[in-house]
């Protein structure tokens, strides 16, 4: 009898801790796309701002856009989306 009681606490803990960790990654993985999505949205911009590559050929403007985009093919990456479109 004491044994099923103990069993059945260790079982109801540990659904709370994997509810619990699935709810955390599930914020932690929505968090991640819409900080890909900003960047990506960041990038498009640029380009649209910057059709004849002035910026991105500039030292300055253009080693920050390089980050940008290195970032981007990062979280890509680490996602499973190996798309070098950006």
């Amino acid at each position: 009898m004491i044994f099923e009681i103990i069993l059945t606490v260790v079982i109801v803990i540990q659904t709370y801790v994997v509810i619990n960790l699935m709810v955390k990654t599930e914020k932690l993985e929505t968090l991640i796309e819409n900080f890909e999505n900003q960047l990506t949205q960041s990038i498009e911009e640029i380009n649209e701002i910057d059709d004849k590559g002035y910026f991105e050929s500039d030292d300055e403007v253009g080693t920050k856009f390089k980050q940008i985009t290195e970032i981007v093919n990062s979280i890509q990456t680490l996602r499973g989306d190996n798309d070098n479109n950006v």
